[in-house]
């Protein structure tokens, strides 16, 4: 233990401005080549040293059996190695092994990993980050009290974010006295505000917490007494609730034993309240988890190279506790043949038609020749970065409508892959060159009367003119009255010569309808007057006259009255008598 706390002591003088000491090591291998098991103790058959195997697959030696047992269970979780299998793994930076899980911490201890140079308080089940040298020496501290922990101690508290900045932060159940005085004192909680505590006696300071660690204050940072006197009060340590891990143990197969292909192995396991789990690995690779007994889980050892394999079972109660056992096996395959050298050859493709300048319109075939020295998977064809289509088999082929892209240069790009996923991409550009179909009209004419003005009399023959004009072109204009068709003109100036003799004198409405070649159409209309002078028809009926007196064949002589009857459909202008051809006279 003196040795560690040396060790750690060395280690911190270098950290007296938090800052990590630059420690050089062998290089580490990856986790998952890792030939042991990580997190795990071994010892050749030569020696009695012991070393874990690191996260980063390290070696460090643990010497001290208060550090392996705050780490592991038992001497029997070492396992015996080859000095030539443990050679294989890199000595760690670290000369020394930290403290693990399995302690319990004092409360007020103070630790550290050597990851990080951040020193933690350990206050019943909490740790506080103390935020700085300063704040670390105000709190009346030294760092020959810091002791190294592995980062899975701190896991084991709840790790507060608020860094401790000094007295002035100092949280509840920590010990400490007064610069230049003896007294101890413990703080606590009472109706809401800190207070302190007096310690009668060391028993009482060892029960409240870490007597090598006691905080030392300014008198500057005071607190109220507590209502209560102290005598030695029991501190219940953190690690009250089950801390007896599982035992572990292999049923079959045998140690030693050779096995091949898929193999089975069977771990026994047992707690004192429950086992939650047991988990097969090997070297940091997880094989399996199962959760009910009988444990048992498959190994499949192809995914191994044929020689020594370490298997390491794991138990893990509900508590956290967990314990390790592990055997040796001798994997024993058939010889595999080598895999087949990787394909790191691109295929090659090439556009075959249309001709590179080529101008295209409508739908048009694009086709690419591709090869591989093993095979081609697909070829994909692109526009930009927009797939247009993927072939995977040849002739490769993609089918282009032109319609849908915009006029100019167009550069196609073609891309060939194998199952290796190498890839290679040829481009070709071309012209896209459709007719233009101009966008639906959809604009009527406008149309407007110009003569005669509205309201007018118009009689004989009038000229009936309208204004027709069109975005494109007018086609017709029609001349209605009412439903009937008058007349359609279809060269501007657009007129109707109305014969209004052929109407009735009175009001009368004219629609004209102009429409352009879309079939948009305009109407307008405007009312006028037929007033045409009205010619009677001539008469050709001829009066009606008859003998009034003297009667037909009556003597008469010397001056005679003569009376006749005359009518008209129209009227008598005039009678004349006559004797022969001799007028008589005229009335």
């Amino acid at each position: 233990m003196q040795k560690q706390l040396q060790r750690a002591a060395s280690v911190l003088a270098v950290l007296s401005q938090f800052v990590l000491p630059d420690l050089a090591a062998s290089p580490a291998l990856a986790a998952e080549v890792c030939p042991l098991a990580v997190n795990q103790p071994y010892k050749t058959p030569s020696s009695s040293a012991v070393y874990v195997v690191t996260e980063d697959c390290t070696k460090r030696p643990i010497s001290n059996p208060l550090v392996y047992f705050s780490h592991f269970m038992s001497w029997n979780d070492i396992t015996v190695v080859p000095a030539s299998t443990l050679a294989t793994v890199p000595d760690s930076a670290l000369s020394f092994m930290p403290w693990g899980p399995r302690r319990t911490f004092a409360n007020g201890s103070l630790v550290k990993t050597v990851t990080d140079p951040r020193v933690w308080l350990l206050v019943q089940d909490r740790a506080f980050p103390i935020k700085d040298e300063a704040a670390f020496k105000e709190l009346g501290y030294s760092f020959s009290q810091v002791e190294d922990v592995t980062p899975a101690v701190l896991a084991e508290y709840d790790m507060q974010k608020k860094d401790i900045s000094g007295a002035s932060d100092v949280p509840a159940a920590v010990v400490f006295k007064y610069a230049g005085k003896s007294e101890v004192y413990v703080l606590s909680f009472e109706a809401g505000r800190l207070v302190k505590t007096k310690i009668t006696d060391m028993e009482s300071v060892s029960a409240f917490g870490n007597p090598g660690s006691i905080a030392v204050l300014p008198a500057s940072r005071t607190f109220p007494n507590s209502l209560y006197v102290t005598a030695a009060r029991t501190y219940r340590p953190r690690k009250w609730y089950d801390t007896t891990s599982p035992t572990v143990s292999f049923a079959s197969p045998a140690a030693n034993a050779d096995i091949s292909g898929v193999t089975t192995i069977v771990v026994d396991a047992s707690d004192n309240v429950g086992v939650t789990s047991v988990k097969l690995t090997v070297g940091s690779k997880e094989i399996g988890v199962d959760t009910t007994s009988p444990y048992a889980i498959a190994l499949d050892t192809t995914k191994f190279p044929n020689g020594l394999i370490y298997v390491t079972a794991t138990a893990s109660d509900a508590a956290g506790n967990t314990n390790h056992w592990t055997r040796t096996f001798t994997v024993k395959n058939g010889t595999v043949p080598p895999p087949p050298p990787a394909d790191t050859t691109p295929p090659s493709v090439a556009f075959s038609s249309p001709l590179s300048g080529a101008i295209l319109s409508g739908t048009v075939s694009i086709s690419a020749t591709a090869t591989d020295n093993v095979g081609v998977t697909q070829v994909v064809f692109k526009n930009g970065s927009a797939v247009l289509a993927a072939d995977s088999a040849a002739p490769y082929a993609l089918s282009l409508d032109t319609a849908a892209l915009p006029n100019g240069s167009l550069t196609l790009a073609a891309t060939a892959s194998d199952a290796a996923g190498n890839v290679s991409t040829t481009t070709r550009t071309f012209t896209v060159s459709n007719a233009v179909t101009p966008p639906p009209d959809t604009v009527p004419p406008t149309l407007s009367f110009t003569s005669p003005a509205a309201g007018s009399s118009i009689s004989g023959t009038a000229t009936i003119a309208v204004n027709a004009v069109d975005d494109t072109a007018v086609a017709s204009v029609q001349f209605k009255n009412g439903t009937t068709l008058l007349a359609t003109d279809t060269i501007a100036p657009y007129a109707l010569s109305l014969d209004t003799t052929a109407l009735a004198n009175g009001p009368i409405t004219i629609t004209a309808v102009a429409s352009d070649d879309a079939g948009n159409a305009t109407t307008a209309s405007r009312a006028f007057t037929v007033a045409n002078v009205v010619v009677p028809p001539p008469d050709v009926t001829a009066p009606v006259v008859s003998w009034i007196t003297p009667a037909d064949g009556a003597t008469i002589s010397g001056s005679a009255h003569l009376e006749v009857g005359a009518t008209d459909d129209v009227g008598v202008t005039s009678v004349t008598f006559k004797s022969g051809s001799t007028v008589i006279g005229t009335v």
